[in-house]
């Protein structure tokens, strides 16, 4: 499933990973909606970052990308998008979805169909640093693409329900922005909004 990774907590060394760098550049974000919401009655644990036009995204921070997928968007109007998960360590996880022209070396490790779902596929590691380039956004519809973090250390108010509770994306979803330094932190804030999404119901906001 999007957004789980399937591996089980990474043993910490040292401190918790800092994110050093934004998924796109920032002067690009119009608008970031923070987790967790429902839409049209679908969970999100993700963050939604609006952007102009299409736009390149970033390994936050140095990680291995572990799973993912490489699926049709007939509503986007494209042929196909990919969905990553990628570990960082300590329990850190992260997710991007509606990603197209990823780099070479990870559209290698989906040499085969594309599929119907978002159901992901365990891939050897691949190894990408901070700042380097994955890919591009969609550039289409309406929220544009996904970031979500996942924390193994918390729990999110969906923890306890057995509706939810059976996936890590569920249970361990937390703020993406939590992760940088204070001043990148600040910039960030002024961009959350849920103004443009009438059919969105604010579960808990992880990023207040």
């Amino acid at each position: 499933m999007r957004g789980d990774s399937g591996g089980k907590v990474s043993e910490c060394e040292g401190d918790i990973p800092t994110f050093t760098h934004m998924p796109t550049n920032l002067e690009r974000i119009t608008q970031i909606t923070p987790p967790l919401m429902r839409v049209m009655g679908d969970v999100k644990t993700h963050s939604y970052i609006d952007v102009l036009k299409q736009a390149p995204i970033y390994a936050p921070v140095d990680a291995q990308l572990t799973n993912g997928a490489k699926y049709k968007a007939v509503e986007r109007g494209l042929s196909e998008q990919y969905s990553l998960n990628f570990e960082v360590g300590c329990g850190i996880s992260f997710y991007i979805d509606h990603l197209v022209d990823p780099i070479l070396p990870i559209a290698d490790k989906f040499p085969g169909p594309v599929q119907e779902d978002t159901r992901g596929q365990f891939l050897s590691p691949i190894e990408v640093k901070a700042g380097q380039l994955i890919g591009y956004s969609a550039g289409t519809g309406r929220h544009n693409w996904d970031f979500g973090v996942l924390d193994a250390r918390q729990e999110t108010v969906l923890a306890d329900n057995p509706d939810y509770n059976w996936s890590n994306k569920y249970r361990h979803a937390v703020c993406p922005y939590v992760f940088y330094e204070t001043e990148v932190q600040d910039k960030v804030k002024a961009l959350y909004s849920y103004d443009n999404h009438s059919d969105l119901e604010v579960i808990d906001n992880l990023c207040d």
